[in-house]
């Protein structure tokens, strides 16, 4: 299960520890913690397969990461949950395409 990831957090370019334990699965998903979620599930090039698998497009999933769009809690517990089933995601998600 993954405990954390450092990832750049946004235009700033300071580093940010981003939580994906199950414990913290209730809480507010910002856009660090989808991308760091997509690249556990998927690896680097995660968006648009994370959007297929999730049943939007890949442009909804940008307005995420730019804070257009607000990630919603019930789509923050299905990413948290594929994260923690990682690395069968993966698998999950090929299937899925």
């Amino acid at each position: 299960m993954p405990t954390a990831i450092l990832e750049p957090a946004g235009r700033f370019g300071h580093i940010e520890k981003v939580s994906l334990m199950a414990a913290e699965c209730d809480g507010p998903m910002t856009p660090a913690m989808l991308t760091a979620a997509g690249e556990v599930i998927v690896g680097k090039r995660w968006r648009l397969p994370l959007a297929r698998a999730l049943g939007c497009n890949a442009s909804l999933i940008h307005q995420f990461l730019i804070g257009r769009c607000h990630i919603s809690p019930e789509l923050a517990r299905v990413v948290r949950k594929l994260a923690y089933l990682s690395p069968t995601a993966g698998i999950i998600l090929d299937k899925i395409k």
